[in-house]
């Protein structure tokens, strides 16, 4: 079943992956298709990494999941020889080309093997089936790792909590964000949650030996909206500035009745000034956190992020509104459960709606904070406990 959940799972994203970049460039596309099933084989390092450790297959940037991960873990007295991680080295494309070369043989002879068994699956199905063969190989000749699984799950770390699951049982499951608390696909050793909801799901598995809270803040309740707000505008991953974007973009300066929007990308995006119109927008700083970003804004407009609720959290009256990103209106039930406000046509914007909906200060501080923390008295150990993991 596992193993059912990996192919369907991965195979989702990495399909929606590949549609658009057929989209985006249909020649490079053609001419990769033969090797792109094999893409795997550049995933995981070819180093043997010291253990015991913690994993995480990522590189740390500025702000990025990966690096709230190390420092929170750091913060709670873990041993630098216990966290392990990517580099920017490790993702270059000299270090993907030798990964490559030497796992090939590996990969031709298990894909032969395998070819009676597998005559229904489709092309996705097999690149997934192999990054699950080949990290089960990779965790098996490190019997002391526990890969940390970021609970925003990519198509390649699902092939790896999978495969953590059969050598073992040896994931650790992070919540990453308030609103990931969807039931957990495959077994783990042990969680670090954030509120109730994220708590509930890691008992729902029951095999988790260790659960840990990470250190969060009760909200602060919402600031009033100046006449003249300062505008700031946080951005997913997919958001990219087409002509569309900058029409939209300019729309909301107007609504707002604002010369420029400062704007915070997703610190894996790798947009820069030249892709926007500078009268509009300005980009916030690379390294700024989001506290920094929240003290020097008054209002933020926000698509589907996970941004809403720590703008919020930090007394910042946000607008959800549609069209900047590729998941539609509400993906994560902000607006339905009256955290946020919401419009799904700019031209219904008002600040005076806004002032409205966060005018009940107290009701809405209530709401928040029973959303993100662990209510109910439950006794849970912080991060520090965790580090009993990589001890025994």
């Amino acid at each position: 079943m596992n193993l059912l959940a990996c192919l369907r799972r991965g195979g989702e994203r990495v399909r929606r992956a590949n549609e658009r970049e057929r989209a985006r460039r249909p020649l490079r596309w053609i001419i990769f298709a033969p090797i792109r099933r094999f893409s795997p084989l550049a995933d995981l390092p070819l180093r043997r990494l010291p253990g015991p450790a913690f994993y995480i297959n990522d590189d740390i940037r500025p702000n990025s999941k990966s690096a709230a991960v190390v420092n929170e873990l750091r913060s709670a007295g873990l041993p630098p020889k216990a966290i392990i991680h990517g580099s920017r080295r490790d993702h270059s494309r000299w270090m993907h080309a030798l990964r490559f070369t030497v796992r090939l043989p590996w990969a031709l002879y298990f894909t032969w093997s395998i070819r009676g068994r597998c005559q229904r699956l489709d092309q996705v199905d097999r690149q997934v089936l192999l990054h699950y063969a080949h990290a089960r190989r990779w965790l098996r000749r490190r019997p002391g790792l526990i890969p940390i699984i970021i609970s925003d799950v990519a198509p390649r770390l699902h092939a790896l909590w999978c495969a953590a699951s059969v050598e073992g049982n040896r994931a650790l499951w992070w919540q990453d964000d308030f609103h990931h608390h969807r039931r957990l696909p495959y077994p783990i050793l042990a969680a670090a949650v954030l509120n109730e909801l994220g708590l509930g799901v890691v008992k729902g598995r029951d095999t988790a030996t260790m659960i840990a809270r990470r250190p969060t803040i009760l909200p602060v309740p919402i600031r009033p909206i100046p006449e003249k707000p300062r505008v700031g505008m946080a951005t997913n991953v997919t958001f990219s500035p087409t002509p569309r974007e900058h029409a939209q973009l300019r729309r909301l300066a107007d609504a707002l009745q604002v010369s420029r929007l400062q704007l915070r990308l997703h610190p894996n995006s790798r947009l820069t000034d030249s892709y926007f119109d500078k009268e509009v927008v300005e980009l916030a700083p690379r390294n700024e956190t989001m506290a920094d970003f929240a003290s020097r804004i008054d209002i933020a407009i926000v698509g589907n992020s996970g941004a809403q609720l720590w703008l919020l959290i930090h007394g910042v009256p946000v607008i959800h509104v549609p069209g900047f990103d590729q998941h539609g209106y509400d993906r994560y039930g902000y607006v339905h459960q009256a955290f946020a406000f919401g419009v799904y046509m700019l031209e219904d914007l008002s600040l005076d709606d806004v002032r409205y909906f966060y005018s009940d200060i107290e009701r809405h501080w209530l709401i928040m904070a029973q959303y993100t923390t662990i209510i109910g008295g439950k006794k849970i150990d912080g991060l520090e406990v965790l580090s009993q993991l990589v001890k025994c």
